[in-house]
């Protein structure tokens, strides 16, 4: 048991610096988030990412000592306390509190009756103590360094240093845009020029000639500019779209390679909205740089040619201009917290919105229409709330700089007329300054604007590193023996008098699977040697979690079928996920017979269809799909005559998931869609659960028929009798049993099934 002390009465640490908002990327890494704003708070510059790869936590969740445990790995020490809320002023922040007894969050400030706590589900947030109180639990952790902290200075960063090196062509396309910008800032920089000349000597003069031949220059200007702009648009058309192309197919085939382990911990609303950021990203590249180099360019060239103007009339617009910049900058802390605050939530609420779409069955079941929508309601209000915060920001902003630059107008125009009078400018000269200081003051808000740009770009790159940062999924440890050949022995060919591989099997649409009789003939080839042997298999799925199972040892010959068996939530599947390389092993090696990687195939419990035809499905949406071979696999699945009562037969759509078919005829299906790999061996985790008696046992002796390796997990006792083999996993131990004993379980068991 965790010992809990009195509160402290004193602080052991003090700080003047503020403590982050570090959101949680995973659904129950809350405890992780709150010690990484700890750590950076005190000088470690590990992000949530970098912890994560050493410190990773499950889905399971994290228990008040896993997270002393994680911070006491930083070199932190800890004190957990029971505490009242009159005593949270004693606490020595930033410290963390137990919330809704499943959830931690930061406390940073405890002022009079109001505390502010940093929530990695939902950022800054202060609550009154009566508010409150409703959702701390009494349990308090104090965090403080100990005489072993290091803080780390440095960590990985995602930047756009990273999107350069990776685009093709993108430096070149960028010159040619800036080349163009150029031009038409030279065109922009030689308009005022002409309002000048027109008042100074053309008016005053009555010069027609001279009236006429500006009226042409500068027309054909206007011609060579409105030319030169739409070239540039084109061009970042082009430079957008083929950079949107290769930004997204680098993120999104990094996304495909990483662990399962990286989607079980994450909302899919969440994972759709760390992709998106690759948008503001994009545009930045396309245009923002572009622009930024181009303002600060023109923002210096007219703020020379206003010196040379009137030195004093400048000085007034410099100085309304930092004080417009000083006032930006301000705000520019409050406005990234609240946007990632912002798209965090907006997160949330689109993973509800998928999922009650997804589960609108149990929904209408259940009839939580009205509790699913109220929920969703809240979650959007809670968005709507951030969007008018950040919306009253703006209008501030926008009324902040609506009245400095009038009020500079106001100046400026006062004191050039005086400079008019006094004949140190002409009304030309007056007029130009004028046009001149609106370029000025437009470029310079642009590059205050692209750098806020910039740096909110930190916001995006931070939710795309969550993906890009986490390293693709490692490749099991395989070993490969050479004291047998793995000479592909899972062909998939029935003894039936068939040639001995699909590629030359010259099947019709009416060839029948092999039945019973032709099964009896088939003996597996060289079943002495060795498909698969995993040894000292560990598997846990954190370091802070139990051993899902430690120390196994299993040994699969070439043609056998093996059964694992057990109880519910013992670990069976996560086994086969282990022996798959689905899931990295923690300890252990896992070695195959053959010179290259085995072709496996499976039938898991969380498989499911792809949106198209029942033949994309069962041939992987192959280019070029093998018809007889799929016709075959059809039948061996019993789903062919299935398949050809309906109406489009093969052709016919799934749906949605699968959506248009039933379990019984998604689980053959999707034997169909495994078997058409040829695999050497082949995994089923509970796939027959779905299937009626008839249909299972034509199955089970058609896959007998079959030269080919079967590591399956079953409960029900006729999947389990074809077995060579039988284990039982229990306790993380795996027994070998006999089929006798099975039998005599299914017996005793309910419904026909092993416990």
């Amino acid at each position: 048991m965790l010992s809990i002390t009195p509160p402290l009465s004193t602080h052991i640490f003090h700080t003047t610096k503020r403590v982050p908002v570090i959101l949680q990327s995973e659904a129950a890494e809350c405890g992780l988030a709150c010690v990484a704003m700890i750590a950076q708070y005190y000088g470690d510059k590990r992000d949530l990412n970098t912890l994560r790869q050493t410190m990773s936590v499950s889905l399971r969740g994290t228990t008040l000592k896993d997270v002393m445990g994680i911070a006491s790995d930083l070199g932190f020490q800890t004190r957990a306390i029971k505490i009242e809320m009159e005593h949270l002023k004693q606490l020595s922040c930033p410290a963390i509190l137990h919330w809704n007894m499943n959830h931690f969050v930061v406390l940073t400030k405890v002022k009079g009756k109001t505390l502010t706590i940093h929530d990695p589900a939902l950022g800054r947030r202060e609550l009154q103590f009566e508010e409150a109180s409703k959702h701390i639990t009494g349990i308090a952790l104090e965090v403080s360094p100990s005489d072993t902290f290091i803080p780390k200075r440095s960590a990985p960063r995602l930047g756009l240093a990273q999107f350069f090196s990776r685009t093709i062509g993108f430096k070149r396309n960028l010159l040619t845009l800036f080349a163009l910008s150029i031009v038409l800032q030279l065109f922009a920089l030689a308009a005022p020029y002409y309002m000048q000349t027109v008042v100074d000597d053309v008016l005053i003069y009555n010069n027609d000639a001279l009236l006429k031949a500006l009226a042409v220059g500068f027309a054909l200007l206007l011609v060579m500019e409105t030319f030169t702009s739409g070239v540039r648009k084109l061009v970042i058309l082009s430079v957008s779209s083929r950079l949107q192309l290769q930004m997204s197919a680098s993120v999104f085939k990094h996304l495909l390679s990483l662990s399962l382990d990286y989607f079980d911990k994450r909302h899919i609303g969440d994972v759709v909205s760390r992709f998106g950021s690759l948008a503001s990203i994009r545009e930045f590249l396309t245009t923002g740089v572009v622009s930024a180099v181009l303002d600060g360019v023109m923002a210096m060239l007219t703020l020379a040619v206003m010196i040379l103007y009137s030195f004093k009339l400048t000085l007034v617009v410099v100085a309304i201009m930092l004080i417009y910049l000083a006032f930006r900058l301000g705000l520019l802390p409050f406005i990234k917290r609240l946007t990632t605050e912002r798209i965090a939530l907006a997160a949330s609420e689109q993973s509800h919105f998928m999922e009650s779409v997804r589960a609108i069955l149990p929904i209408r079941v259940y009839g939580q229409e009205v509790q699913r929508h109220g929920q969703w309601q809240n979650k959007l209000v809670a968005t709507l709330n951030k969007d008018i915060t950040l919306g009253k920001i703006n209008i501030g902003s926008t009324l902040t700089n609506q009245f400095l630059f009038g009020a500079e107008n106001l100046v400026v125009v006062y004191v050039g007329a005086n400079l008019v009078m006094e004949g140190a400018l002409s009304i030309g000269m007056l007029l130009a300054f004028m046009a001149y200081k609106a370029r000025f003051v437009s470029a310079l808000d642009g590059v205050i604007n692209r750098l806020i740009e910039l740096n909110m770009l930190g916001v995006h790159f931070n939710r795309l590193s969550d993906i890009l940062l986490t390293p693709a999924q490692q490749k099991p440890r395989l070993q490969n023996s050479s004291d047998s050949p793995f000479n592909g022995q899972g062909a998939l060919c029935a003894n039936v008098d068939q040639p001995t591989s699909f590629t030359s099997n010259p099947l019709s649409p009416n060839f029948l699977a092999p039945d019973a009789k032709s099964t009896a003939s088939c003996q597996p080839a060289e079943p002495q040697s060795i498909a698969l042997k995993a040894t000292a298999l560990s598997y846990r799925y954190s370091e802070t979690n139990a051993w899902v199972f430690k120390n196994l040892t299993l040994c699969v010959n070439a043609g056998e079928i093996v059964a694992i068996i057990g109880g519910s939530g013992c670990g069976k599947s996560t086994l086969i996920k282990c022996l798959m390389g689905l899931y990295p092993i923690s300890e252990g090696v896992i070695e195959h017979t053959s010179s290259v990687k085995p072709v496996i195939a499976s039938v898991l419990q969380e498989d499911a269809c792809l949106s198209g035809t029942i033949a994309q499905n069962i041939c992987c949406f192959e280019e070029v799909p093998d018809l007889k071979k799929m016709v075959y696999v059809a039948q061996l699945a019993c789903i062919h005559q299935d398949i050809m009562h309906m109406p489009m037969q093969y052709h016919s759509l799934v749906g949605d998931m699968g959506s248009s078919l039933s379990g019984g005829q998604k689980q053959r299906l999707l034997l169909a869609r495994a078997l058409y790999q040829e695999p050497d061996i082949l995994f089923l985790d509970e796939a027959s659960s779905h299937l009626d008696m008839e249909n299972e046992a034509k199955i089970n002796h058609h896959l007998k028929a079959l030269n080919m390796t079967r590591i399956i997990v079953a409960h029900r006792p006729q999947s389990i009798a074809m077995a060579d083999k039988i284990y039982r996993l229990a306790d993380g131990i795996l027994h070998t049993s006999s089929p006798t004993e099975v039998t005599g379980s299914a017996t005793s068991g309910k419904h026909g099934e092993t416990q």
